[in-house]
Formats: C-alpha cells, sequence, structure tokens
C-alpha cells in the first residue's frame, strides 16, 4: 500500500516535469499506534463509492465501528446523531488514499518538495507522519456512524444524509425545506427505495434530471398493481407479483402502461397528500356539473396525468411536448410532493416490492 502510494506520487511528479529523487528508496507513512496498525490491516470496506473525480466514499468497520469516510467535502459544522467526527490517523489515512484511489491535487514541484528528501537511508529517517504529505490530496475526513440507525449500512444513504447536513456547494439552488425532505427520505425512507437513483439526483447540474430520477422510484413499482390483479388466477404462485412480471417480459414482452401503472400507484396516496400535491403541483380542478369540488379520483387521475405529461415533456423531444421552463421555487415544490409521495407509496406496496439485489 505505502509503495503503490508513494509510486504514484513519483509519477504524477515525474510527468509534470518535476522528477523525484531517489524515488526507488523506500518511504512509508507510520500509522499512530498498534491499534492504528491494526485496523489498517484488518478493516473491512463494506462499501465505495466515487461521485467525481475528487469526490469519493468509503464505508469501512473494525471491531464492531462503522466508519464513514469522504473526500473533499467540508466537515460538517453541526453536531449530528448519526456521524461522529474523528481525528484522521495514518492508518485511516493510507486506506483512504488507497481505497478511494484518490489522485494527488498538489503541483509536481510540492509533491518533489514534500517527499524528494526524505527516505529510508537519510540521517534520522523513520517514516512520515501522514501530515507532512496529506496537504498533496484532497481532504479527507472521517465519522464514526451510529449503528443504530438502519440506514447506516447503506453507503448512498449515508451520503445522502450527509450532504443535505453539510455546506456542500450544491449546483441546484434547492431549499432548506427541501433538503430536509430529502434528508428524511435517505434517513427514514422505504429500504427498497433505489438510492443511488435519488443520490444521482440530487448531484446533477438540471432540475430535469433531479426529477427523472425520482421518477424512476416510481417507475419500479409499476408493474405490482396490474400484476396483482391476475395473482388469483394462478394457483399456488412463488413470490407471486414478481414471478408473473418476470415470466409475462420474458414471454411476452410484456410491460404495464405507463400512464395507467402510474394511476395505479397515486392512487393509493392518502387523501391529505393528494390535496396538498395539487396545490404544490398548481393543479385546477373545476368543479363538476352540479358544482361539487372534485372527488379523490379525479383529484389522483388529474395529478397522475400532470407528474407524467411533465416526465414526457422532458424525455421526448416531439412538437406535441414543449420545452420545460419552471422558475428554482415551482421545482422546490415538485421535489418536495415527488419525495412525499414516493414515501407513502413504497410504505403501501412494501410487502409486495421485490428486494432489490
Amino acid at each position: 500500500m505505502n509503495r503503490d502510494i508513494f509510486d504514484r506520487l513519483s509519477t504524477i511528479a515525474e510527468e509534470s516535469g518535476f522528477p523525484v529523487p531517489n524515488k526507488d528508496r523506500p518511504r512509508w507513512v507510520n500509522t499512530n499506534n498498534l491499534d492504528d496498525a491494526e485496523l489498517l490491516a484488518k478493516a473491512k470496506i463494506v462499501q465505495s463509492l466515487f461521485l467525481t473525480r475528487r469526490i469519493r466514499a468509503l464505508l469501512v468497520e473494525h471491531q464492531n465501528i462503522r466508519r464513514f469516510l469522504i473526500s473533499d467535502i467540508p466537515a460538517l459544522e453541526d453536531e449530528s446523531d448519526v456521524f461522529q467526527a474523528e481525528e484522521i490517523t495514518g492508518g485511516l489515512f493510507l486506506i483512504s488514499i488507497s481505497k478511494m484511489n484518490l489522485d494527488p491535487v498538489a503541483p509536481g514541484a510540492s509533491i518533489v518538495e514534500a517527499i524528494g528528501s526524505y527516505y529510508q537511508g537519510v540521517s534520522g529517517y523513520d517514516g512520515y507522519n501522514h501530515g507532512l504529505i496529506s496537504f498533496l490530496y484532497p481532504p479527507v475526513t472521517s465519522y464514526e456512524v451510529n449503528t443504530a440507525h438502519v440506514f447506516s449500512a447503506d453507503l448512498n444513504r449515508i451520503i445522502g444524509s450527509f450532504l443535505c447536513q453539510s455546506t456542500f456547494r450544491w449546483v441546484l439552488p434547492l431549499e432548506d425545506t427541501t433538503l430536509q425532505a430529502l434528508r428524511s427520505l435517505f434517513e427514514a425512507g422505504n429500504s427498497q427505495i433505489p438510492y443511488r437513483n435519488v443520490l444521482q439526483g440530487i448531484l446533477s447540474i438540471f432540475w430535469h434530471s433531479l426529477y427523472l430520477d425520482l421518477y424512476r422510484c416510481l417507475e419500479r413499482l409499476y408493474f405490482i398493481p396490474r400484476v396483482k390483479n391476475l395473482v388469483p388466477y394462478f394457483q399456488n404462485p412463488i413470490s407471486p407479483e414478481t414471478r408473473i412480471a418476470v415470466l409475462l417480459e420474458t414471454h411476452l414482452s410484456w410491460r404495464p402502461r405507463e400512464d395507467e401503472a402510474l394511476k395505479s400507484l397515486v392512487a393509493k396516496c392518502s387523501e391529505a397528500l393528494l390535496r396538498q400535491a395539487m396545490i404544490d403541483w398548481g393543479v385546477i380542478i373545476e368543479p363538476d356539473s352540479n358544482g361539487d369540488p372534485p372527488t379523490l379520483d379525479r383529484i389522483s387521475s388529474k395529478l397522475t396525468a400532470t407528474i407524467y405529461e411533465l416526465r414526457n415533456a422532458i424525455v421526448h423531444f416531439r412538437p406535441i411536448h414543449q420545452t420545460v421552463e419552471k422558475d428554482d421555487a415551482t421545482w422546490n415544490r415538485i421535489i418536495r410532493s415527488l419525495i412525499e409521495i414516493i414515501c407513502e407509496v413504497y410504505d403501501f406496496f412494501n410487502s409486495e416490492i421485490p428486494r432489490c439485489a
């Protein structure tokens, strides 16, 4: 591990015109103590995720302690019941640089200045304190994760929760209430929601992309209401809804009609949510011919049509679809509403959702 790290430093410095003197001489980073050395040797990398060239994350476990390491994101400023900040040790530094595959961000001249004259054979050499070379890389922070939280076993959810609490500079102008809704989704949402889609969405540079990534969470459930109606016609089915859906798609290329499937999902939302969603989406429904207010079925149908039409306007380039232009406040309301719909629908169909692979 040490050899790989210092070889990489030497290579990058040399490629920029600054060869490292005595680059083949042994160099290493010291661990803090015996416990830190054991952490370096025996820690289990549970999950890793590369978000950008510089932003990368690890979920590490050792001796019943779960740690979350992330690079190039500012440390949390407020106390958290999920993340307990801890000092980066030599062992954690080596794990993060190696397992995140982080490249140095310092110029070649700085690399040579940092490691060029200090190596085994030089008088007094006894290894590097990690602080002497950590400035060459994107900053890494480490947190002990409170495992009492169920979501703490999923790195996608951990990153989402962390970013929503941090001073991360979002590209999208997400309002505080939207960040709170997203944090609640990551921390308390149904375990079967595809959180990588949500994480991908919040890191997007366009509102359209975030909307579509959230929409795909609903799309994952489209088959359930329709296939559920077929279950009584099959004798003793095994894992009925999932099994039937796989058979139909495999043998008949069958897929549910998207608009009808979406309506079946939205119809399961509570009355309070549907009526608030009308406001959030700007849906207006006139009273019926008798002057009575719209029924829940009409509200659900109109809301479904609005959600689906927005999806189509983003996805398809057809004359019937106008360019989608909404201000930031409107997008924030829509995103919050879609999150609430996702949460209620997933909770309603929880027992029938196929487990994520």
